[in-house]
């Protein structure tokens, strides 16, 4: 019995995969979702808690927890749920804020969420974006972006409110980025953003799953809801002197992350404020002797990118930091040498990065890592599944620091001609990575061989000695049988002059 569930739980999970596939936008692929296809605590692979006070930079009142009152998969639903606590006194009220940075973070594409929303006043439910590798000016906000998928804030389905404003449908849905060309400095001297962005009315959000999107793209972001487009931006073609670096108006050229959250109070969600509700110290309009819990359910979370092939950089040449075409737990930073301006980080044990490059012609290239290690006995290695080929694992030497960088040879590698994709391994992280140089391999025997589907080398001709200076494995046909055997690296073989061989 437990046998046969099993097998039906991978079938039936590899079916959803297919049909989420299938049902992709047109011009899109799935990359990454959670259906919350499952019972309990938010997925850990997937998602971090975010916990605290200290009003998160807007005056907010919650206490974020990792509570499974405040944050928890039910009924195929993920539930964000506000609760009161000791009668709405500061703070008062306990929530969640789950992020994906470190886990899954992404540059470009479409991303997809069906939710239901709070309605009480003084609630403030986000799902939005921010900059996972902080590449520019300050590292931090808004130098760095700041994508609001979705906003709404309760009060603005509240009869007094609406009777204050004298319109029934007040916009409610509110898509906003937030850039240095946005910020202010405010009064008590923090900085702020008025954002740039849009809004649109539904009269059920807090009642029924509507869905909220944007579509990313290098030069323009667009937002909708179920699928109607209401707002905009596009990379600006002209800039306002003083001249200012192209991040001050589009830092949406690199990864970011996702953080769905329910605040409660602020300087936006309970900037209503009226004599029925009680004050706070913080002079923000919340409901306390409103309808709580409130809750957040979301249906899915679903980022699809383009069906296309990714962004590549040519070798032989440099492969930066911020070339970085796939890693979830590996962070861009700023590394302040000019000539490698950014560095990856926060490489942990058993973590991968991956580099698409482009190679003019097949053949072995020699790679070096430009690294920093306070460390001793750190790992790094290669490896190519276009060509089969990877590097052994290299030792690298103690730098002294993070900041202290060492050019390392990690040896040659086989290149097919074309896309490749170059991925870089390690059993122990403990170190830093600002640049890939690939040059031209020496005595390169690849050079001019067709490449069949498997990355083996077609030499079409009798070899009778081959020296193998860097590859475990070696096939050998002879006499119309395929020999499959291991070697030791540096050792030079001969059989009957009816060698043929991979690769170098």
């Amino acid at each position: 019995m437990t046998k046969y569930s099993a097998l039906l739980s991978i079938v039936t999970v590899a079916f959803a995969a297919a049909n989420l596939s299938a049902n992709a936008p047109e011009g899109y692929v799935l990359e990454w979702s959670d259906e919350f296809d499952y019972v309990g605590a938010p997925n850990p692979e997937f998602w971090t808690h975010e916990v605290g006070a200290g009003g998160w930079g807007n005056n907010e009142v919650q206490v974020y927890t990792d509570s499974l009152d405040n944050s928890r998969v039910e009924n195929g639903n993920l539930v964000i749920e506000v609760h009161q606590v000791d009668g709405g006194r500061v703070p008062g009220y306990t929530s969640a804020r789950l992020i994906t940075r470190e886990k899954a973070q992404w540059k470009y594409g479409r991303m997809e969420i069906r939710a239901k929303l709070p309605s009480e006043t003084g609630t403030w439910p986000a799902i939005w974006m921010l900059g996972a590798d902080r590449l520019y000016g300050n590292g931090g906000w808004p130098d760095n972006g700041e994508i609001d998928i979705m906003e709404h804030v309760g009060y603005e389905e509240d009869p007094l409110y609406l009777d204050l404003v004298g319109n029934p449908e007040v916009p409610n849905i509110h898509g906003t980025a937030h850039l240095g060309r946005t910020s202010f400095i405010r009064s008590d001297g923090g900085v702020g953003s008025n954002g740039d962005g849009d809004s649109t009315y539904l009269s059920d959000a807090s009642t029924e799953f509507h869905t909220y999107a944007i579509n990313w793209t290098e030069d323009l972001i667009e937002w909708e809801v179920d699928g109607i487009k209401y707002f905009s931006l596009e990379l600006p073609t002209f800039r306002v002197p003083p001249p200012q670096p192209l991040y001050y108006y589009w830092p949406f050229d690199q990864r970011f992350f996702m953080i769905l959250n329910v605040a409660v109070g602020g300087r936006w969600g309970g900037n209503f404020s009226t004599g029925s509700f009680p004050s706070s110290p913080y002079g923000r309009g919340i409901d306390d002797n409103g309808v709580w819990p409130q809750r957040m359910e979301v249906d899915y979370v679903r980022v699809y990118k383009k069906d296309e092939p990714p962004e590549a950089t040519p070798v032989p040449g440099r492969i930066l930091a911020t070339d970085l075409d796939h890693s979830d737990g590996i962070l861009i930073v700023q590394s302040g040498v000019p000539e490698l301006p950014h560095n990856l980080v926060n490489i942990d044990p058993d973590d991968s990065a991956e580099f698409a490059i482009t190679v003019p012609q097949a053949g072995a290239y020699m790679v070096h890592a430009t690294v920093a290690t306070p460390n001793n006995s750190r790992l790094l290695s290669l490896s190519v599944p276009d060509s089969g080929d990877s590097t052994p694992a290299i030792e690298l030497p103690n730098t002294g620091s993070y900041d202290t960088w060492q050019s390392v040879e990690l040896g040659e590698i086989n290149l097919m001609e074309g896309l490749n994709t170059l991925t870089m391994t390690t059993s122990t992280g403990g170190f830093t990575i600002a640049a890939f140089d690939v040059s031209e391999g020496e005595g390169s025997v690849w050079k001019g061989l067709n490449i069949d589907a498997f990355g083996n080398a077609q030499t079409n001709s009798w070899l009778g000695q081959i020296n193998i200076n860097a590859a475990p494995w070696i096939y050998s046909y002879q006499f119309e049988d395929y020999i499959f055997m291991p070697v030791a690296l540096e050792d030079t073989f001969s059989a009957d002059n009816q060698w043929i061989f991979i690769p170098r």
